[in-house]
Formats: structure tokens, C-alpha cells, sequence
């Protein structure tokens, strides 16, 4: 008669203490499924009740980790509308102001004409790298990304690429000095993507440089990869604007100027290359010079 009394006392005082837990699991559910994914429910043993509320912590966790990042993505969506409306308004009203003044025949000597068609044509050009240049953005930064890893000879096509560019440098009085080795050094990488990063970081160091000035560029076999150098000519970049030089549509308040131009994506494309690759890119300024370092791994 004892033993079943105690029997009966201890299992009632499991079952209660059991249904009262089932009783904080389901105020943890019921408060989770209300928004607060914030909240976690007590893990109290190593049994079916215990896996429950591990379970259920885990779908929160994954509910606001999910949520977080969508509402990071629809912020991202928000600041890229909104930056990408403000770069394209500024060419376009230039344009259709000089079309305009074209159209009404209000200028007065053909020399005006030739500038105003001259004015808006650069302007177009901007739009259309404007354009390029966010779908680029848009289509690096988007899930189900393919790289295709070939083995390339990073000499030859950094110096291929280099030549290709002589025109545009010594268009801004940039001379242009190399140190490529002549050991050939081959990299599984993306030659498409690679040419667009590299284009991006020469673009960058033509609008930003000094002119006349000098942009060297130069390639390194670290053994396990290779790392590119961009070097211009520039004035000190703050520690802090280096740090944020990759994030998109940062510029440094003094590069706003209308000369300056750009979308603000470039390295910030660049970056996202790089990332694709498992690389590393920083940049370096110091003592008015300015360079940008790309490792790329051997895969």
C-alpha cells in the first residue's frame, strides 16, 4: 500500500511537472507565431519534450534569420532604387536640355552646336555605363552566380588587356608602367570576369589619378595564387574611406564632381568578382599614391 502511494505521488509529480512544461512550450509556440521570433523556450531535458524545444528554437531561429535577411534585401532593393534613380536623373536632364536647346535652335554659331551635341553625347555615354554597370551589379549579386574556373596565363592577358587600354591612359596624360613577369602564370579563373574587374580598377585609377601621372600595374606569384596591383597616382585616402571604398555607391565626398563621374559600382563590382573567386581585394594609400590589391587563390 506504501509503494503505491508513492507511486502514485511520484508519478503525479512528473506528470504535472511534464504538462507543465507542454504548458511553456505552448506559450513559447503561441508567442513565436505572433512575431516575436526573437523568443526562445527553455530546454529542460534530453527527451522527446527536450528535442521539441530544441526543434522549436531552431525554426525560430531560421524564421528570423529568413525574415532579417529579406528585410536586408528589400533595404538593399530600396537604397539601389533610390541611388540609381538620383545617378541616371542628372545625364538624362543634361540630355534632353541640350536636345532641347538643339530643338529649338537656340544656339548661335555652329561651333555652340557642335559643343551642345558634343555636351550631350558624353552624357549619354554616362547613362549607358550608368545602365551597364547596375546590371552587372544586379546580376553578380543574385543567387545561382557561375563561375567558370579555366586555366588562364594571367601574363598574357594582363598584358593584353594593358595594351588595349594604352589609348585611354594617354588620353588623360597617365603613363603606364609594368611589371609583369615573363614566368607564365597560369590561374583557374573566369577570363570574363576577370577582364571586367580588371577594366573596373583601371577606369578607377583614370578618374581618380593626377594628371599628368603614372598608373603601374604589376602581377605577383605568392605561390599559393596571384596578386594584381593597380598603383595611381592620388591624393591620401582617409583610413576610413578605404575601409568603404567596395561598398556600392560610396564615394568619397571630395571624387562628386561631375568629372569624376561613375556610378559607384565599379569596385563594388569588382569586390563581388573577387568573391566569387574565394580572393581577397584591399586597397592602400600613402604618401599620395594609391593601390588596389587583388589575391586570386589556385583552385
Amino acid at each position: 500500500m506504501v509503494l503505491f502511494v508513492v507511486f502514485f505521488v511520484v508519478f503525479y509529480w512528473l506528470t504535472k511537472r511534464k504538462l507543465r512544461y507542454i504548458g511553456q512550450l505552448a506559450d513559447g509556440v503561441h508567442l513565436i507565431s505572433e512575431g516575436q521570433l526573437q523568443h526562445r523556450v527553455a530546454e529542460h531535458s534530453q527527451d522527446e519534450l527536450g528535442s521539441l524545444a530544441h526543434s522549436i528554437n531552431h525554426m525560430a531561429q531560421e524564421l528570423q534569420t529568413k525574415i532579417e535577411a529579406e528585410r536586408n534585401a528589400e533595404k538593399v532593393k530600396n537604397e539601389l532604387i533610390t541611388n540609381v534613380s538620383h545617378d541616371l536623373r542628372t545625364p538624362l536632364t543634361s540630355v534632353m536640355g541640350y536636345l532641347r536647346l538643339l530643338y529649338e535652335h537656340r544656339y548661335e554659331s555652329p561651333e555652340q552646336l557642335e559643343e551642345y551635341v558634343r555636351v550631350a553625347y558624353a552624357k549619354s555615354e554616362q547613362l549607358q555605363g550608368l545602365v551597364e554597370d547596375l546590371f552587372e551589379y544586379t546580376k553578380l549579386s543574385g543567387p545561382g552566380v557561375q563561375v567558370a574556373h579555366l586555366s588562364v596565363c594571367l601574363n598574357e592577358l594582363l598584358e593584353q588587356l594593358v595594351e588595349e587600354w594604352i589609348p585611354l591612359f594617354d588620353e588623360e596624360v597617365l603613363a603606364v608602367r609594368r611589371a609583369i613577369p615573363e614566368a607564365r602564370l597560369f590561374l583557374g579563373v573566369d577570363a570574363e570576369k576577370l577582364v571586367r574587374l580588371l577594366e573596373n580598377l583601371f577606369s578607377n585609377a583614370i578618374k581618380y589619378s593626377t594628371k599628368p601621372g603614372e598608373v603601374a600595374v604589376t602581377l605577383q606569384d605568392t605561390g599559393d595564387g596571384a596578386q594584381i596591383t593597380v598603383e595611381n597616382s592620388g591624393e591620401q585616402i582617409d583610413p576610413e574611406d578605404l575601409e568603404r571604398m567596395f561598398d556600392r555607391f560610396y564615394r568619397m565626398e571630395k571624387s562628386r564632381s561631375a568629372k569624376s563621374g561613375g556610378s559607384g559600382l565599379g569596385l563594388a563590382i569588382a569586390r563581388h568578382i573577387v568573391a566569387l573567386h574565394e580572393g581577397k581585394i584591399w586597397a592602400e594609400s600613402e604618401a599620395e599614391k594609391v593601390r588596389v590589391h587583388v589575391w586570386l587563390p589556385r583552385v
